[in-house]
């Protein structure tokens, strides 16, 4: 079984898949810390001490790809800067495009709560491999019946198997 096999050799006319064991959680930013990644920073967005402060009304994108291959999900924890009683919702995704907009990234997951609590965004990403970019948008209050652009708190961003 090719899985079972270091990537690259061949035995039996079988060449290996299996590139190691990987770490599950894979944190690049956790509450005011990056890591994991060669050039730290998200686009529109500022480490302020606990979480990353995405500017309102903005797209932010990590600032390199990162290999999804070998994980299972991609999650975001994250809030509005100054979440209403009514809740809020925020967007994450992926792109192998440096230059998407928030209406043009076509894999993409919403979340929406009705909480003040921190919320965890989750997309699926088993079926994709190698680089992608990692997107977070669209942070909203709700307001009664209405949504009203706000910042966003980004506590974490990681890939995980579980």
């Amino acid at each position: 079984m090719a899985s079972n096999i270091k990537k690259g050799v061949t035995i039996f006319g079988v060449t290996g898949t299996w590139e190691g064991y990987v770490s599950s959680p894979l944190y690049f930013f956790k509450n005011g810390t990056w890591s994991n990644i060669q050039t730290t920073g998200m686009t529109n967005a500022a480490v302020t001490e606990t979480y990353l402060r995405l500017n309102s009304s903005s797209l932010g994108r990590l600032n390199q790809t990162v290999d999804l291959t070998n994980y299972k999900y991609l999650k975001v924890q994250a809030r509005t800067e100054n979440t209403q009683p009514a809740g809020y919702r925020f967007v994450i995704g992926i792109s192998k495009s440096p230059s998407e907009t928030s209406s043009s990234i076509s894999i993409y997951k919403l979340f929406s709560s009705t909480s003040v609590e921190i919320g965890t965004n989750i997309i699926d990403i088993s079926s994709y491999q190698g680089g992608y970019y990692i997107y977070v948008c669209d942070f909203v209050n709700k307001i009664g019946n209405g949504l009203v652009t706000a910042y966003g708190a980004i506590y974490s961003i990681f890939l995980s198997n579980n």
